[in-house]
């Protein structure tokens, strides 16, 4: 694995399709990022995912796994990835941004990607989470 960069091009914090798709954009144009994954996502409890070309009614854990393999596969040395939250953003000093993980680690960019997504919040209905994505969908 290539030395990470002491400042990245921008930190993205997300590895979802967003975050993904930042980090391929990045890539592409030879910029230079970090992507921050939690491993924790929305669409955990879905079996398959909808309305993404080539990848319809396919696992979405198949799908996030496969992007950072390319990524990893094509960009390796301009995209890395660390497998941990992040516990704050602040400005630096210098027009740029540090990020502290979760681990208590220091990151320095000079962009930040807010790639997050959303988090459900269910109503207190017994049965509810259980049967949430799998019998009630919120995509339909």
């Amino acid at each position: 694995m290539a030395t990470c960069p002491s400042i990245f091009d921008a930190l993205v914090i997300g590895a979802g399709p967003a975050g993904l798709s930042a980090a391929l954009a990045l890539g592409r144009v030879m910029r230079t990022a970090a992507v921050f994954d939690t491993g924790i996502f929305r669409n955990a409890p879905a079996n398959h995912m909808h309305t993404v070309p080539t990848w319809d009614h396919q696992s979405p854990l198949a799908y996030r796994q496969q992007c950072i393999t390319e990524l990893r596969q094509r960009y390796n040395g301009t995209i890395h990835f660390a497998n941990t939250g992040v516990s704050s953003v602040k400005a630096g000093t210098d027009s740029d941004y540090i990020v502290t993980d979760e681990s208590g680690k220091t990151w320095t960019g000079k962009k930040v990607i807010l790639a997050t997504g959303v988090k459900d919040v269910l109503p207190d209905v017994k049965g509810y989470a259980h049967v949430w994505g799998r019998y009630i969908f919120h995509c339909l």
